[in-house]
């Protein structure tokens, strides 16, 4: 009633299943990261785990953790609670199908629920991109390539695949989940991995303001040392 919403993400709970230094652990431990390639995935654990207890199937009990977070009307988080969960999908929905529906297209989506619940997500993730840009985040619009292959798998050609709108909406949701854990975790003082950017190169900086310049634009920058 107030124009908040309520925002719930959820991953599979991978830790109910591996526990450390059991030998699933120890295997994910030495693979590092799961490897995909365009027609087959080599995983980190088990496919008992990656394609079934840990894949977030619908109509299925799964065993989740949960963001829960009450965002308002601007984007900002007036509440949130993180904990572990049981989730069950109603439905089972694609990239492509989503973004037909939110851009006005032809879609097999026909549930009026998750109709519903698609246009809210899409207003949410509206808002929550707007307050990135508004603190001085970047959109970068780069393609994917997407391999195509014959019955054979011999390569017949490769196009190019924008981020679309279902897309934006999954990365806007993550960011927010994200940056509300490790504000809990920073809060708690619970020890995390983060990633680290080196500060951007001077000469560079300087090279990138001379070149605003010339097109007449002023960098908030007043002097670099």
């Amino acid at each position: 009633s107030n124009g908040s919403f309520k925002l719930f993400v959820s991953i599979a709970d991978i830790s109910h299943y591996v526990r450390p230094g059991d030998p699933i652990d120890k295997e994910a431990f030495l693979r590092g990261t799961s490897v995909y390639f365009s027609k087959y995935a080599i995983h980190m654990l088990p496919e008992e785990l990656s394609k079934n207890l840990c894949s977030l199937r619908p109509k299925v009990n799964r065993l989740t953790l949960t963001c829960e977070m009450t965002i308002n009307s601007v984007g900002r988080i007036e509440d949130y609670s993180i904990y572990e969960s049981i989730i069950r999908s109603r439905a089972r929905l694609n990239y492509e199908d989503v973004s037909d529906f939110l851009d006005g297209k032809p879609s097999s989506i026909s549930n009026p629920t998750v109709k519903s619940n698609l246009k809210k997500m899409h207003k949410l993730a509206k808002i929550l991109e707007r307050k990135r840009f508004e603190r001085g985040a970047l959109q970068f619009s780069f393609s994917e390539e997407i391999f195509e292959f014959d019955k054979n798998l011999l390569l017949t050609g490769i196009k190019l695949s924008y981020q679309s709108t279902a897309m934006k909406i999954i990365e806007q949701f993550m960011l927010e989940a994200n940056e509300t854990v490790a504000k809990h975790c920073v809060k708690k003082k619970i020890p995390s991995i983060y990633r680290v950017h080196d500060s951007p190169d001077t000469k560079k900086i300087k090279k990138l303001k001379k070149k605003f310049l010339r097109f007449g634009f002023k960098t908030p920058i007043k002097s670099i040392t």
